[in-house]
């Protein structure tokens, strides 16, 4: 049984469709990677807190204790409070970067599927 003829037009609406639909489902699967990674940081940005909310509470006791008072406690807590931040910027930074790895890595695999389909598509036009 023959094939029967299709324009260059009806080809071209075809890969299109097909194009649409993969990126359709790449898109959604870096969605859940994204999602996920950001339950991840948000975990660890909550552990983070939780630990220098307890050690804030804990220092002027741990400092006492020393006998570490006036300027030497304000120093350490000041200190603790950096560290926090510190900590906390830094997770921000890898969040991003993976987030980023991740819309790379989309952008990637499309242009690697729409180079092979114009490609196909092409050759089925030619024929």
């Amino acid at each position: 049984m023959a094939v029967p003829y299709r324009t260059d037009k009806q080809i071209e609406d075809e890969y299109a469709k097909a194009y649409a639909k993969y990126q359709a489902v790449q898109q959604a699967q870096a969605d859940r990677q994204k999602q996920h990674k950001d339950t991840e940081y948000d975990d660890i940005q909550r552990q983070g807190y939780v630990q220098y909310m307890q050690n804030k509470k804990e220092l002027p006791g741990y400092l006492a204790n020393l006998g570490v008072v006036g300027g030497g406690s304000e120093t350490t807590a000041l200190r603790a409070d950096t560290n926090y931040q510190t900590g906390h910027q830094a997770t921000e930074k890898r969040r991003d970067a993976d987030k980023t790895a991740i819309d790379n890595t989309l952008t990637d695999i499309l242009n690697q599927y729409k180079m092979v389909a114009d490609e196909n598509m092409r050759k089925e036009k030619q024929q």
